[in-house]
């Protein structure tokens, strides 16, 4: 096609806006010898026909040659993404696309394509500079050449908006002289129908005229009549319109895989029934962070897109007939809400749209409001297409439902507002009985005032992480709690009264509650409804178990009005704060420093972990745990472990083993790593104690990677303490440092039993293998002079009970004191214990320290005699 004439271009060309003048340079990228040939003869071509000019504008942007899908010709490519950063954009002038059976139906139908749109319309000269581009030379043998576009360019964002634009223009007299026929115009294709063969060629020859007259023309080759018309993805019959088949990927691995799956189906849901029960198990893969987090298919998820390919090859829609009446027949089910566009009878329904269904948001969303909104788009869809209000609307329940509410009464005025026709109420309609209705309606189940019956108070404690409930019974308050960690204290208040729910299900039921947010979520369900948050689903179901009414209450925490409400509340308040932690009890003890006996009664703990508390505080405890070079071993399982980092070479490339050893059980548990780091110690902990379970005491050495900032920071946070030995000095670990040599050992004899020279590297595939071989043999069998396996003095241990009682040497002041009794004794160590402080208070000391108490002795034998 020939280059427009100057004037009609001057008419024709729209302006665009721009946020900046200042130019943008993006150098061309090198192209090789058969795209570089084929980019200049494409010029060229553009050249000769105009669409192009020499320039020597300040701005550039690439080019780019690629293969047509034909494979014998390549289509220039100019990446113009900087440009449009640069461009004001006109908005859009045709949101969405039109619904198709707005066409009558048996009205004969015809679509055309306008030929080369873009480069048929100039772009304006003030803006052409812009769009500049350079043709290179190979090795730079000569001056590269520059062109610019005279035309709407391919890739710039506003070239569709100007096209619609110009050709809605062009084929406007058209409109005005067939107002009888349809022609719907969408960028550069449009469909024509009109009443009659006869009045469909009289408006395709006017639009001929019109066309040629702007500079336009019809792209005779795609020029479609008759029934099986392919136009914006779909097919158009005499009376009937399906979607184009389509390929549904089920290749799904990525992220963005499942969202490129879920966006293909998104347009066919208005001519296909696609429920948004259906599409749950598509929508749950969605959830994620990043585009390349790993997705597979689930069954539910196959089994729905096998269910949308066989709905794709049946007609589902129809065109209408502009002389019936339109009902619109909003519908719910268990995942939402859709409606129907349809005329004839009930029974016999003919489809002509499917309103898009509508996914609810919020924590909870009644089914009254759900259907309203159902109501509002079937009616602004309605008029968007077929340019009136539906004749009829259908409700999907019994008449007089809509008056049991005040909730359900308002939300139907809403969406009733201004409707002229006829409203009918169809609950049974069979026709749409597969796409899984709910019937909406019943009485309230939350009222808006008290009645006669139970009253309960609910509270909660983010401190103690429980949720309570207190209530009277023959004048006595009773109370129920439930407790669980790492909630939020909305949670645990919605638990408070759905934990209240529960109760009396069969009778009306008075609920206090001091969270706002609670309070405000079950007023909301006063009727059935969609929850969309776990906090909303548990208190949905708590209401459907039950038969009796209830009425929820808010009242002010802490508040100093008196009364049976602030009285109930306190009850409810103390019920939640009077169950306390371990943690909260070491807490308690770092500010009062109280007692063993104080901190039991006052935290409701076992005196045990009371004392444990006490003993592990520096401050309180009655002797240091070490004395006297004594090596600290543990008098029951995860009392005290030693860890140690060793060096393994027959483990290379990550020769350095993490070994922790229980020094009770002698349990022992290694772990690999590359380097001796904070992070390494971290993970081989975390390793450990989910094989050993939680220590109290974890002994080191004074390396780096166990004094650092980041380990002390994580004990803290698992509530361990670590005790550091004397630099240099490996005595205090000697319990590790022999399970360190004893599983080398073993490793080294595992490697040779498995052919590996002496000495040489292990491979990396077996490391793992003997390694857990290794420790496996060391745990699950006898090992020294002990009676038991360590596995099984580990997991079936007892502390020791308290044996005869005994004197101990003060190394202070050189005395023998009494008062002690002996709990354990080995080599060369014995631990002991105060009369008062019970095993859990050990001392350990050398067995040189430690003697008989024989006054006690010559007492026994005394009345042996008698």
């Amino acid at each position: 096609m020939g280059a427009t004439g100057t004037a009609a271009s001057e008419i024709r060309a729209i302006p665009l806006k721009w946020k900046s003048d200042d130019p943008i340079w993006t150098d061309q990228w090198p192209l090789t010898s058969e795209k570089l040939e084929a980019a200049q003869k494409i010029v060229a071509r553009e050249l000769e026909q105009g669409h192009l000019e020499p320039s020597n504008s300040p701005w550039n942007s690439p080019i780019f040659v690629i293969l047509k899908k034909t494979k014998d010709s390549y289509r220039l490519l100019h990446d113009l993404r900087r440009i449009n950063q640069q461009m004001c954009d006109f908005g859009q002038l045709q949101p969405g696309l039109p619904v198709l059976t707005a066409l009558p139906e048996n009205w004969p139908t015809m679509a055309v394509d306008i030929k080369d749109c873009f480069f048929s319309i100039p772009l304006h000269s003030r803006d052409r500079e812009r769009f500049a581009f350079t043709v290179p030379s190979v090795n730079k043998q000569e001056p590269a050449r520059r062109y610019q576009w005279t035309v709407l360019p391919q890739g710039m964002k506003n070239s569709p908006a100007i096209c619609q634009r110009v050709v809605a223009d062009a084929i406007a007299p058209v409109r005005t002289q067939h107002a009888a026929g349809v022609m719907i115009h969408y960028v550069d294709d449009i469909l024509m129908a009109a009443p009659s063969a006869e009045g469909l060629q009289e408006m395709a020859a006017d639009l001929r005229r019109c066309l040629a007259a702007a500079s336009l023309a019809i792209n005779e080759a795609k020029v479609q009549k008759g029934p099986g018309i392919k136009f914006l993805g779909a097919e158009i019959g005499h009376s009937q319109i399906k979607p184009l088949p389509i390929t549904l990927n089920p290749d799904v691995r990525t992220l963005h895989d499942a969202q490129a799956l879920v966006g293909s189906l998104q347009w066919l849901q208005n001519m296909v029934p696609i429920t948004p029960s259906q599409m749950q198990p598509l929508y749950e893969m969605l959830k994620g962070r990043n585009p390349w987090e790993e997705k597979r298919l689930t069954a539910e998820a196959k089994e729905t897109l096998k269910n949308i390919s066989e709905m794709l090859s049946h007609p589902s829609v129809q065109r209408w007939d502009p002389a019936d009446k339109i009902t619109l027949y909003p519908v719910l089910n268990r995942q939402g809400g859709m409606a129907v566009l349809g005329q004839g009878q009930p029974e016999r329904m003919r489809v002509i749209w499917w309103v898009t269904p509508t996914r609810p948001a919020g924590a909870f969303v009644p089914h009254s409001s759900l259907l309203a909104r159902m109501i509002t788009k079937g009616r602004k869809t309605c008029i968007s297409a077929f340019a009136r209000e539906p004749d009829a609307i259908a409700l999907p329940f019994k008449k007089g439902t809509d008056a049991q509410t005040e909730t359900f009464a308002a939300a139907m005025a809403m969406a009733m507002e201004g409707f002229p026709g006829e409203i009918q109420h169809l609950p049974h309609l069979q026709p749409l009985r597969h796409l899984d209705i709910i019937e909406v309606g019943g009485p309230a189940r939350v009222l808006p005032t008290p009645k006669p019956g139970n009253t309960v108070f609910t509270d909660a404690s983010s401190k103690t992480q429980t949720a309570a409930v207190a209530w009277q019974e023959n004048g006595e308050w009773k109370e129920a709690t439930f407790r669980a960690a790492d909630v939020s204290v909305q949670y645990l208040e919605a638990k408070a009264v759905e934990m209240a729910l529960r109760m009396f299900p069969d009778d009306h039921l008075n609920i206090t509650t001091d969270s706002i947010f609670t309070y405000n979520l079950v007023r909301q369900m006063a009727t059935q409804g969609w929850a969309g948050t776990p906090i909303a689903t548990m208190l949905e179901d708590a209401l459907q178990a039950r038969t009796g009414t209830v009425c929820i209450t808010h009242v002010r925490s802490h508040s100093k009005i008196p009364g049976y409400y602030q009285e109930g509340n306190a009850e409810a308040d103390k019920a939640a704060g009077r169950v306390m932690t371990l943690r909260e009890a070491r807490d308690l003890h770092e500010w009062l420093h109280v007692g063993a006996k104080a901190l039991a009664k006052t935290c409701h703990i076992p005196i045990s972990e009371a004392r444990g508390v006490v003993a592990t505080c520096p401050y309180c405890c009655r002797r240091p745990l070490q004395e006297g070079g004594t090596n600290v071993r543990g008098l029951m399982a995860n009392q005290v472990w030693q860890t140690d980092f060793t060096l393994c070479q027959r483990l290379r490339p990550d020769p350095w083993l993490a070994v922790t050893v229980d020094t009770y059980s002698g349990m022992i548990v290694a772990t690999q790593h590359r380097k001796t780091t904070s992070r390494a110690a971290q993970k081989h902990w975390a390793y450990a104690i989910a094989v050993l379970g939680l220590p109290q005491t974890i002994k080191t050495d004074n390396g780096s990677a166990f004094t650092s900032a980041s380990t002390e920071g994580w004990a803290q946070r698992w509530g361990i303490k670590i005790i550091h030995g004397i630099p240099y000095n490996s005595t205090g670990q000697a319990i590790v440092e022999r399970a360190n040599r004893t599983l080398k050992q073993k490793i080294d004899v595992l490697g040779e039993g498995e052919g590996i020279p002496e000495h040489s590297a292990i491979p990396r595939e077996k490391q793992t293998e003997i390694l857990q071989k290794a420790l496996y043999a060391l745990n699950h069998h006898l090992r020294g002079e002990n009676s038991h396996e360590p596995v099984a003095k580990h997991w079936g241990g007892t502390s020791p009970t308290e044996g005869p009682e005994v004197q101990v040497k003060n190394p202070a002041t050189g005395e023998w004191e009494t008062g002690w009794r002996l709990l354990t004794q080995g080599r060369g160590y014995a631990a002991v214990a105060s009369a008062e402080g019970g095993p859990e208070a050990a001392r350990w000391v050398p067995t040189r320290w430690v003697k008989p108490l024989l006054r006690k002795i010559e007492a026994h034998r005394n009345s042996s005699d008698t």
